[in-house]
């Protein structure tokens, strides 16, 4: 059996990384007689959709570049042989790819709708396939063990296949509809779905929307269209109440505070426009932008405003945010909820903000303020490999205060890195560019600079100095290319965003990797036993084109955005979906070189990381180890694995690493417990939100589920009660719930005897039990189901009870790690 056209091309799609080529073919013209596929939908459809099908669309898409790259090339038709050579093993497959192939020929629409009991409901009508109802009918008699108990129904002088979700009151049901196959899904959705169809309940057509955007003529070849309509979802749920205590509150008013009350639709379509691609989007709000939509309501801006950048350019990604407009507009919904929170309720907050701000040393919306709203990204190719010329360049308002507000930011990081950042400032062109240094990735060197009006960030310092250069002059700026003043003629010259990518680039790449992908495909085919011995590809590595051939119809892609009184809008005008900064002559190293290096220095990089990031674990179990000492130097023993608390469950108490706070010079954090509460208690929570540095393993959040986490937990020797075994058992570790083990109990010696762990599976660390004890249970006792293992490779570190640490590979002998996970077992331990 040959797979389908759709099937072929998604193959396609698949080889070049998902670009998501748009394309149709020709079809029969969609046969006549049957209903228009809208007259089907209900009038108020909250969500709609429409896929035209290629039938309708082919013409318009032989005239794009996308067309002339694939199929004129005679690429395509490469393809089409090769999936059609590979055998089906799909049971009715023939009749499926059938299926497939009438739905991306006519296409299909969607309506969803909320009924007048506010149930959802909706319908999807597969465009002119009315003997799909009886295929599909066929399916499910195929289909064993079928969870949906599907029967035959008449209703409203139909014939419908119908079953009821389990457990709900939710109905499903298909049936030929008017020349069409009909779904219908929801709440009384069959019956609703037909009065629609026998026009006693009004259809789309009559909509706004619809009238609005679909009744005239596109100046485009409309694919698809589709839209989200909140404006009837708002008058229908927005006098509902919302559970808030002591307030009467409504839906319409937690709109109003997120800005989303005068928010009316959004629309989407897509086609084919000349040679392009085209795709156009629009939000509709009324009245004065508040809260979220605000956000969307930038200052607009032209290819004049932006800053000189490298010339060459194939991709630039620009656009206005005002970062102080958008604090304020943040402060105003935080402020708005603190009104309606229960009281008290949101102190918290902002003691904490204060306190941020406080260690900060600036008011962040001076930051914020003193940077203006236009920022640009590029890649200066001659700055630097694998895009580390690479650079953000922002508008600056107020460069004093900028400065000011930077210098301190950086002294604070500096204090808080204990030598781990440092900054190198040096005078390049009568200003001060700034160097980034990190002591553990010693190759990247981040570098900033402010000038008067603009602020350059760059990977490398002479992505930042080369910007310097152009401002005074001496080095050329960009501008647009014949190709790309072409591209832009399309769309809105003011807009608050905009992207230029050329496609080429990307596929350049691509058709250079393609001959080698053929071969590659040749020997998986070969080496899968899937296949017949004799079994070829019927395509070789010559078949490609060269990528001249395929590149010479292609353009630059554009995208803009825009505002205006009723909204925002979004253009897409492109030949081919592109990568921005992916290679070129004029972007950077090609991406072939950059990758064939990448992936030579990756490895270095990331064992390099990760033995820096063991090494710091190490030093934080090592830490541990010399805190349990002192305190059982203190107390006689090592701590107990929950503080003592009779009243309490051990999941309820405090764990053993709140005991040795003190002596990890955490004293003033520990006398902050109230140790006779629990762990999660209202006495203890903010303490217990916060991770402890020596605690988290390098790489590790730190921070889960609300609390903060440990990356060690305490051995508890072997077998599930192992926890709450006495001192004296063969299978007790160094920790149990309600014992404390002095050092000599350990009769199998300090140095054999595992004290804590490194874990993946991290838990508060405030927590009694489970979430800082383990025995091991299940084997591979390291990275397998016992929560002892570690982000490195190959094992995990462990703290044994001498203050050593050593690390155990996850192959260990199970009888081994057993040995040395308890305390006096008298087994004989040699090497591991």
């Amino acid at each position: 059996m040959s797979l389908s056209r759709q099937q072929k091309l998604n193959g396609l799609v698949l080889a070049v990384c998902a670009m998501g080529i748009a394309v149709g073919w020709t079809y029969a013209q969609r046969a006549g007689g049957s209903t228009p596929p809208e007259n089907l939908l209900p009038y108020q459809s909250i969500i709609f959709a429409r896929a035209n099908g290629s039938a309708l669309t082919s013409e318009g898409f032989k005239q794009t570049a996308c067309y002339k790259a694939f199929f004129e090339t005679g690429l395509m038709d490469k393809i089409e042989e090769a999936f059609d050579s590979l055998p089906g093993t799909m049971p009715n497959e023939e009749q499926l790819d059938e299926a497939i192939t009438h739905i991306e020929e006519n296409g299909f629409s969607l309506g969803i709708t909320v009924g007048p009991t506010m149930q959802p409901w909706g319908v999807v009508v597969v465009h002119d396939w009315a003997e799909g109802a009886s295929v599909l009918s066929q399916f499910i008699e195929l289909i064993p063990d079928a969870e949906l108990d599907f029967q035959q129904v008449e209703q409203g002088g139909r014939s419908i296949t119908m079953a009821m979700i389990p457990d709900t009151p939710v109905e499903l049901g298909w049936w030929e509809e008017q020349g069409h196959l009909m779904f219908a899904i929801g709440l009384d959705a069959i019956r609703s779905a037909i009065a629609v169809a026998d026009g006693e309940q009004p259809n789309i057509v009559t909509n706004p929307l619809y009238e609005k955007y679909l009744s005239s003529d596109q100046d485009f070849t409309t694919t698809s269209v589709g839209w989200f309509d909140f404006e009837p979802l708002r008058e229908q749920f927005g006098q509902m109440p919302v559970p808030v205590p002591d307030q009467r509150l409504t839906v319409n008013a937690v709109l109003e505070i997120l800005g989303l009350h005068n928010f009316e639709h959004s629309v989407a379509h897509s086609g084919y426009k000349g040679e392009a691609m085209w795709s156009e989007q629009h939000v509709e709000i009324s009245g004065e932008p508040s809260g979220l939509l605000k956000l969307l309501m930038q200052k607009p801006f032209t290819l004049e405003d932006l800053p000189p950048i490298p010339v060459g350019q194939t991709s630039m990604v620009a656009a206005s945010f005002d970062l102080a407009d958008a604090y304020d507009t943040a402060w105003t919904m935080i402020d708005k909820v603190a009104e309606i929170a229960p009281p008290g309720e949101m102190d918290r907050f902002y003691e904490d903000y204060a306190e941020l701000e406080q260690e900060l040393g600036f008011e962040i919306r001076d930051l914020l303020a003193s940077i203006g709203h236009l920022h640009c990204l590029y890649s200066d190719a001659n700055q630097g490999l694998f895009g580390l010329g690479g650079a953000v360049v922002m508008g600056v308002n107020d460069a004093p205060q900028l400065r000011e507000c930077l210098e301190t930011l950086t002294e604070r990081a500096i204090d808080e890195s204990r030598g781990q950042f440092t900054t190198i400032d040096v005078e390049k062109r009568g200003r001060t560019l700034t160097i980034l240094r990190f002591n553990e990735a010693p190759f990247v060197t981040p570098s900033f600079c402010i000038d008067e009006d603009w602020v350059a960030i760059g990977l490398v310092p002479q992505a930042v100095e080369s910007f310097l250069m152009r401002i005074d002059g001496d080095l050329p700026s960009w501008s647009r290319s014949d190709e790309q003043a072409s591209a832009l003629a399309e769309v809105p010259s003011e807009f608050t965003s905009v992207s230029i990518i050329d496609p080429r680039d990307t596929y350049r790449l691509i058709m250079g990797f393609a001959p080698m992908l053929v071969g590659l495909a040749e020997f998986g085919i070969r080496e899968s036993g899937a296949f017949d011995p004799e079994f070829q590809l019927p395509i070789s590595p010559a078949d490609i084109p060269p990528s001249e051939v395929l590149l010479d119809s292609l353009f630059p892609n554009v995208s803009v955005t825009t505002v205006n009184t009723t909204g925002w809008q979004g253009y897409v005008r492109e030949s081919m979906p592109g990568i921005p900064f992916l290679g070129g002559g004029n972007t950077g190293t090609t991406v072939a070189t950059s990758a064939v290096l990448v992936a030579l220095l990756l490895p270095a990089v990331q064992q390099a990381r990760e033995a820096a990031r063991r090494a710091q674990s190490a030093n934080n179990l090592k830490q541990i180890g010399l805190a349990m000492h002192n305190y059982h130097d203190t107390h006689g023993g090592f701590p107990q694995g929950t503080i003592p608390n009779d009243d309490l469950e051990v999941e309820d108490r405090l764990s053993w690493l709140v005991s040795i706070l003190p002596f990890i010079d955490e004293l003033e954090f520990y006398e902050g417990f109230d140790l006779e509460a629990k762990w999660d208690s209202e006495e203890n929570e903010f303490l217990v939100d916060l991770p402890i540095e020596a605690y988290t393993m390098p790489g590790a959040e730190g921070w889960a589920y609300g609390y903060g986490t440990t990356s060690y937990v305490g051995m508890a020797g072997v077998g599930e009660d192992a926890p709450t075994l006495p001192a004296t058992s063969p299978r007790a570790g160094i920790f149990a719930y309600n014992r404390q083990t002095r050092m000599r109990e350990i009769l199998d010696g300090t140095s054999n005897t595992v004290a804590v762990g490194e874990t993946t599976d991290t838990e508060p660390w405030a927590a009694g039990g489970y979430s800082t004890i383990r025995p091991l249970t299940r084997q591979p006792y390291i990275n397998g189901g016992n929560g002892f293992g570690s982000r490195f490779n190959g094992g995990a570190q462990f703290l044994f009870a001498d203050g050593a640490v050593r690390f155990i590979s996850e192959e260990i002998d199970p009888d081994v790690m057993e040995a040395i996970s308890t305390i006096r077992g008298g087994e004989v331990v040699g090497d591991f």
